[in-house]
């Protein structure tokens, strides 16, 4: 009787822990496969961001060709329509018997490329303090640019090669105690002015955009004050420049 009893019981427990692993093991079944769908998605998610890159790049390389067929078929209407105006005037004008003859009254006069269009643009530093007198030009001595070779350190002018739009600019920056007037001329004639107060250190600055004729010069000097004023300059701190460009030819 006991001993059924104990085999019974054991057999009890027996099932019971099979029943455990077995529930163990669909447990680590399900495990691996959520796992594997995770890393499935995120594959696919990586897929997805490239295959929406490589359609934004297909949608431009496609408003490209777009623009270039445009592009061309205006390009081929162009031409049409200047070989149209070519035979009615051969057929009106007889004595238009060549291309070159047709091409001369079709297509507009040929001006400067860039590169046969003179190139001006100088900026100039001074590098050490000066005292002035009335009329005294301020000759910035320290090149940073001088495309052109337009502007002349020796006597601190600017000749304008070429007659055309030049824009202009200067600064002045005073000694201490020193009032400053200065003046930016053309020709010994002034453009614009500056001041300077004596209390302290100041600055100022003007800059103007105006036609030159060629060989015009252009130049900064003291006026006014009728005794001796100074400017501060450095050689490694350009506070007072004088720079210049053409904008372009007339």
């Amino acid at each position: 009787m006991v001993t059924t009893y104990l085999v019974c019981f054991l057999l009890n427990i027996g099932t019971i822990l099979c029943s455990g692993k077995s529930e163990l093991l669909q447990d680590d079944l399900k495990y691996n496969d959520l796992e594997q769908l995770k890393s499935d998605i995120k594959f696919l998610k990586k897929e997805f961001i490239q295959m929406k890159m490589e359609n934004k790049q297909l949608q431009m390389d496609n408003k490209r060709l777009r623009k270039n067929i445009n592009d061309i078929n205006q390009t081929v209407e162009d031409i049409n329509k200047k070989e149209k105006e070519a035979t009615v005037l051969r057929k009106c004008n007889p004595s238009l018997s060549s291309s070159g003859d047709v091409k001369r009254i079709l297509l507009p006069a040929a001006t400067n490329s860039p590169d046969q269009q003179t190139k001006v643009a100088f900026t100039a530093a001074l590098t050490h303090n000066i005292s002035l007198g009335e009329l005294h030009p301020v000759i910035y001595d320290k090149l940073i640019s001088n495309v052109g070779n337009a502007y002349d350190t020796v006597h601190g002018r600017f000749t304008a090669p070429v007659k055309g739009v030049y824009i202009l600019s200067g600064s002045i920056f005073n000694v201490e105690g020193h009032i400053m007037h200065m003046e930016m001329v053309k020709n010994g004639v002034q453009l614009v002015a500056f001041f300077g107060d004596s209390d302290d250190n100041s600055m100022g600055s003007q800059t103007i955009v105006i036609v030159l004729e060629a060989n015009d010069i252009v130049w900064m000097r003291h006026f006014k004050t009728k005794g001796f004023s100074s400017i501060d300059g450095s050689t490694d701190q350009p506070i007072n420049t004088f720079s210049g460009a053409l904008l372009f030819q007339l």
